[in-house]
């Protein structure tokens, strides 16, 4: 690992390497085509990316109470973060560079005692970025998240600094998952599978959604994985995107739909699958088949080069008549750090897909009050192609059956 990312000795570093979620090569290089000289996250997620610290510091909890990680083009990062979360930040990060600031200062300027706050963090910011060489370098920072009032503090203490929007740098740099990120996102997905498997051996006529649902949170209890989130419905109520279980009881031939993630050491995982309570009906079977159809041939075409417009085109093509029932805007997101993230699987993505982007591939079709049908998979960009991260079946609306 590169030095310059300023990292603790030996024997603590070989402790926290797991914890190094970027790429430095790739950062340089992004950083130098963009010609940015320090990148300021400020974002959460983005700020546990470049720093390796995934749990809930104050600032996922207390907004105003800003968090920065500093990257620079030589690699080397500074975190500014609260003097009181000092010992916790060591404890899971391999970066040694922290300045640390006080909240509640004991000298207030009046603008800061109205909201409470103490140090400037943007001025110590400011200071370390100067401390670097490049107080009058090309800053980029997250426009879309960044406090107005916390962006004017920086410009005023680098005024000699061009601040530029660097949000799609910060996607670029997410967009391709380190080895480290492809475990975690790896295990939260056997983790989502199990549940699946769970939920799937105890559906049966007259259980609950809720009750469903509780099969699979017992098995995401046992492992230690938190709940991101768990959408639910059963009979007309699958035909409803994103509802939470309900005490609804399942009949004889309903569609039971499910779409669940759980965290591990900050990654999530995005798994959705239909299931039906007995045997399919002739008319399900053959729906679900153009589903599950449509779902393999945009999966197997996708691999390095391959654009997210190229693979919305084979889906359309594939769902046929389907497609004019329930059109979806886009077919598959990224996620990691986030739910959804960049790329997009779009008519409008033209970027080509890179070995390391990890996407669901989502095929949903809705008949408003009557049932709906859910296909999502993740998907691993290789070199040479793509694998799954879970085995669940994908031909199939009854649990745990796969078709010759």
């Amino acid at each position: 690992m590169p030095s310059s990312l300023t990292l603790l000795p030996a024997t603590a570093r070989m402790a926290r390497m797991g914890n190094i979620l970027l790429d430095p090569e790739r950062a340089r290089a992004i950083l130098e085509e963009e010609n940015i000289d320090v990148l300021i996250a400020s974002r959460p997620e983005n700020f546990s990316y470049i720093s390796g610290i995934c749990r809930l510091l104050e600032h996922r909890h207390v907004r105003e109470h800003t968090t920065f990680a500093l990257l620079n083009r030589e690699g080397h990062v500074v975190l500014v973060i609260p003097w009181f979360e000092l010992d916790t930040a060591k404890e899971e990060t391999a970066v040694t560079d922290i300045a640390p600031f006080r909240q509640f200062a004991n000298v207030l300027t009046a603008e800061r005692a109205a909201l409470h706050r103490g140090d400037f963090p943007e001025a110590v910011a400011a200071e370390r970025i100067a401390r670097m060489g490049y107080q009058s370098g090309r800053i980029g920072f997250d426009e879309l998240y960044t406090p107005v009032s916390v962006y004017e503090h920086l410009r005023q203490q680098l005024p000699g600094a061009e601040f530029v929007p660097a949000t799609r740098v910060f996607e670029r740099l997410r967009q391709v998952k380190t080895r480290e990120e492809i475990a975690r996102l790896s295990q939260a997905a056997n983790i989502v599978e199990q549940g699946f498997r769970a939920l799937g051996a105890r559906l049966s006529e007259g259980v609950t959604e809720q009750q469903l649902a509780d099969a699979a949170l017992e098995v995401f209890h046992r492992e230690g994985a938190p709940l991101s989130f768990l959408h639910c419905g059963a009979g007309v109520r699958s035909s409803i995107e994103h509802l939470p279980p309900s005490n609804y009881a399942v009949r004889a031939g309903d569609l039971v739909r499910f779409d669940m993630g759980v965290i591990v050491r900050g990654y999530h995982a995005d798994v959705g699958r239909t299931f039906v309570c007995g045997q399919p009906t002739p008319r399900q079977k053959e729906i679900y088949a153009r589903v599950a159809h449509s779902h393999h041939e945009v999966t197997a075409a996708m691999k390095p080069g391959v654009t997210g417009a190229e693979l919305y085109d084979i889906y359309r093509r594939e769902m046929g008549e389907y497609f004019s029932v329930f059109p979806l805007d886009w077919i598959g997101h990224s996620y990691g750090l986030e739910l959804h993230e960049s790329p997009f699987l779009a008519p409008t993505m033209n970027d080509p897909l890179e070995a390391g982007m990890l996407l669901a591939v989502e095929i949903v079709l809705d008949y408003p009050d009557r049932e709906g049908y859910h296909l999502e998979e993740p998907i691993l960009i290789t070199e040479n192609g793509n694998q799954r991260l879970t085995g669940l079946p994908t031909d199939s609306l009854v649990p745990g059956e796969s078709p010759p």
